[in-house]
């Protein structure tokens, strides 16, 4: 203990430069919506829109170019919303201290917090609170970061991931950043996609995972990679969260996933990105300098000698382009990708759009999106090989589904400061394959999209949202479901009310102690 502690002393105390607050700005912040919104009218675009999460120092940078005169009421009071404890730069010979301790509580009518997706009919409460401390000097971060949240505790679709009162270490990392390379080494989540859209091949989805993540290069190419530890399977097919005490009497497969992504920004409207992702298991599977390296052709790779590994593997393509004040966003992905065709397993599929039109006259903007994900896709022979971790899907939840929503957003700030309005429409159909079921085999009759019985969902709704500062939030997402063939019954029918509350709150220890070295 005390040779860890000698190391993060020097890393901290001998590094005489000046850098950016590199804290990472946690994905489930509020102040990622209000950047969202800002990016869809042509403001913070030195953030690239779809490779979350941020960090402090680079919000604060990207906050500092904005003209705040050019700016629309709504716009600059967005803008005051993410700006707080943001540092820009971080003095020489100086240690800054940050802290935070905030929660919140989700109240519902499910045992489930997506309301287009309720499960029973039943009042929730799910709390939430969490404290982080971090130091940051020149070009190092350290933090710490706690979770105890009562969702983690009753997940209908995930393991318990929170053993010890509802509590789990999150958002604790040591970072470092030398323009243009960045490398933390932590646990954290990350989200490839706009902070409110799906993310194909890597999503906020999961729990928080232990990983190495690396950055390289500039405002025009780049390459993000990571490799992250997930959790074991036994050895005869369950996802227990506690394999290695259950190895004792089955076995384990250990699981690792590497994900590298390539962005092109020839201008800050256009970005272009190359995903690739492979998950890797196997009863003695460990580090693999292969797939570390972020310049692997894994579509190549996956199934080439030396195969010491069991693999799953993604390829995908993301564009986001903004024309005028309208916002595209696309995604596609090829799932157990076999190249050569050597093998008889079927290429999956999914792909989302998302259309967004902002009014430059008026506080509106209204937005269009579709997913639909085919019935294989991340799933695999290999139960080791499914798209999990903790029984959380690495990007979505779902598979063998297609969803289309409408939205319309009016900022209501004339009539009450912080006040959003949205009526939203969607509908939901969903095939009878899951990701974590059995995989079919060839023989096996099971549509590629939307197999068996189609369980079809209508909803109308009304989300209510409101923050009057940065410091406190509440919003209210209201509606009515009709199920046609519900519970994949065919001729059943449902009709329900299903609900959602949530509230937040954070308050920050700012970095105003600094400490002379």
């Amino acid at each position: 203990m005390f040779r860890k502690l000698l190391l993060l002393s020097l890393f901290f105390f001998n590094t005489a430069v000046s850098g950016q607050d590199h804290r990472i700005l946690d994905l489930d912040d509020h102040r990622y919506t209000h950047i969202q919104r800002l990016q869809e009218r042509g403001h913070l675009l030195d953030l690239n829109p779809t490779a979350l999460p941020y960090t402090y120092g680079e919000v604060a940078a990207a906050a500092e170019s904005v003209d705040s005169n050019a700016l629309s009421p709504a716009e600059r009071r967005w803008l005051s919303l993410i700006l707080d404890d943001s540092k820009d730069s971080v003095p020489e010979d100086h240690v800054l201290l940050f802290g935070e301790a905030g929660g919140g509580l989700n109240l519902t009518n499910s045992k489930r917090l997506d309301v287009v997706r309720p499960v029973d009919d039943d009042l929730e409460a799910f709390q939430r609170l969490y404290v982080k401390a971090a130091a940051v000097r020149g070009r190092w971060v350290g933090q710490v970061g706690l979770v105890h949240d009562g969702y983690y505790d009753r997940d209908p679709d995930g393991l318990d991931s929170a053993l010890r009162a509802q509590s789990r270490a999150e958002n604790g990392y040591l970072g470092f950043q030398m323009d243009p390379v960045a490398i933390y080494l932590g646990r954290f989540s990350n989200h490839w996609g706009t902070a409110a859209q799906n993310g194909l091949a890597v999503s906020n989805n999961a729990r928080a995972y232990d990983q190495i993540n690396l950055r390289f290069g500039g405002s025009k190419y780049s390459f993000r990679s990571f490799y992250a530890e997930l959790d074991a399977i036994t050895g005869d097919g369950r996802f227990t969260g506690t394999a290695g005490a259950d190895s004792v009497s089955s076995g384990l497969e250990r699981r690792f996933l590497f994900a590298h992504r390539f962005d092109i920004r020839p201008n800050e409207n256009l970005t272009l990105s190359i995903m690739e992702s492979i998950l890797i298991s196997g009863a003695s599977t460990g580090f693999s300098l292969r797939f570390l390296n972020p310049f692997t052709a894994v579509g190549l790779e996956n199934d080439n000698v030396p195969k010491n590994d069991e693999n799953n593997a993604l390829l995908g393509l993301m564009l986001w382009a903004r024309i005028g004040t309208t916002t595209i966003h696309s995604q596609v992905i090829m799932d157990d990708l076999d190249v050569l065709n050597l093998g008889s397993e079927r290429t999956s599929v999914a792909g989302t759009a998302y259309l967004r039109h902002a009014f430059r006259a008026r506080p509106l903007d209204i937005g269009l999106s579709s997913t639909v994900v085919a019935s294989r896709t991340y799933n695999t022979h290999q139960p080791e090989g499914q798209y999990v971790y903790l029984l959380r899907g690495l990007a979505l939840q779902y598979n063998d589904f297609a969803h289309i929503s409408a939205e319309l957003n009016w900022f209501a700030d004339s009539v009450l400061p912080g006040l959003v309005v949205s009526p939203r429409l969607h509908l939901l159909k969903q095939g009878e394959q899951r990701i974590t079921a059995t995989f079919p085999k060839s023989g096996d009759n099971v549509e590629t999209l939307l197999s068996g019985i189609v369980e079809t969902t209508r909803r109308a709704s009304l989300v209510v949202e409101f923050q009057p500062n940065r410091y406190w939030w509440i919003s209210v997402d209201a509606g009515m479901n009709s199920v046609g063939n519900a519970g994949h019954i065919e001729g059943a029918t449902d009709s329900r009310f299903s609900g959602l509350m949530s509230f937040g709150i954070r308050i920050p220890i700012r970095g105003s102690d600094v400490l002379d070295l």
